[in-house]
């Protein structure tokens, strides 16, 4: 049996008490969420000289799902990213553009293949910024699957989101679907890191 091996590089911004105020800037200035993105990327890239950086691809939950959506749609991105993979994240259609700071044409970039794991009892993604997301994801022509779960609310992939206050706030773990994803996932990273080569 064949064994993969992958190179992580995780960030959080959750353990801090202050983590409201850590990320409220972020919501507000996406184009700041790209920005530490890659350089923590690039950064940990150069710590590890045994990392293929040619091929990668990033998985994002939550908060990280946004921010593996926003990478995705950003005209800065690098060529090497063959696949973004969003769990339960925020979707909307944010200004991620700034010409003067950006000025490659979003036509001329190299996009991965992107994946959206969505349930559509999620009480945290309303009607008017699903649809804005959709349009603005057709818009830029990316090439993305949204895959949406019946019934299935908000961090869906977290076990101990299983209390009743959890479900009325709209949080629900779903062992079906959690397990499901994160199966299809691994057969992705399968089909497009190992056969990046």
């Amino acid at each position: 049996k064949q064994q993969l091996y992958y190179i992580l590089i995780s960030s959080a911004i959750w353990e801090s008490h202050k983590c409201k105020a850590i990320r409220m800037p972020l919501y507000e200035d996406r184009s700041m969420v790209v920005d530490r993105f890659l350089a923590g990327f690039n950064a940990a890239a150069t710590r590890v000289p045994v990392a293929d950086v040619s091929r990668c691809a990033s998985i994002g939950f939550c908060f990280g799902g946004m921010v593996v959506l926003d990478v995705a749609r950003s005209a800065k991105l690098y060529d090497d990213l063959q696949l973004a993979i969003s769990f339960h994240g925020i979707l909307d259609a944010p200004k991620l553009y700034d010409p003067e700071k950006c000025p490659a044409e979003r036509s001329q970039v190299t996009r991965p293949k992107v994946m959206i794991y969505h349930g559509k009892a999620d009480p945290f993604i309303p009607q008017e910024k699903y649809d804005a997301f959709i349009t603005q994801m057709n818009g830029l022509g990316i090439n993305y699957t949204l895959r949406e779960f019946d019934g299935v609310g908000h961090a869906f992939t977290r076990p101990e989101k299983i209390t009743p206050s959890d479900i009325r706030g709209g949080f629900g773990y779903d062992k079906r679907v959690a397990e499901e994803t994160w199966e299809e996932t691994k057969s992705l990273l399968k089909k497009y890191l190992l056969n990046a080569q």
